[in-house]
């Protein structure tokens, strides 16, 4: 598979899982692929997105999704100190980033364990 297939293959991938998700974690799923994406040049617009909200609801939950994976950080840094702070640290990520389902927290905690090491 050619460099521009994968690629585009990818983005299909991504657009579709978030076509299915609720509009947080669709929005999520979004910023997260475009993350990865966007030195390739195959990112997706949130207008991709329009038949599950409005622009400025679309517009609120990129703020939040870019918010939710920033403070993963906090989560992944004290899940790396192994001192007993990763409970009350997810604890405290989930409650100020209301709104997304499970499997968007787990992966927004998965790129901040990546990013504390």
């Amino acid at each position: 598979m050619t460099d521009i297939n994968y690629g585009m293959a990818r983005r299909a991938q991504a657009l579709e899982k978030a076509l299915t998700l609720p509009l947080p974690d669709a929005v999520y799923e979004i910023v997260r692929y475009n993350d990865w994406a966007g030195p390739f040049g195959y990112t997706i617009e949130l207008s991709e997105l329009q038949a599950k909200g409005s622009d400025v609801e679309l517009q609120e939950w990129k703020k939040k999704s870019h918010r939710l994976r920033a403070d993963a950080y906090a989560v992944g840094d004290a899940g790396l100190r192994s001192d007993d702070g990763y409970a009350a640290a997810r604890a405290r990520f989930e409650a100020t980033n209301p709104g997304f389902n499970e499997a968007s927290y787990e992966s927004a905690i998965s790129h901040g364990f990546q990013q504390a090491r």
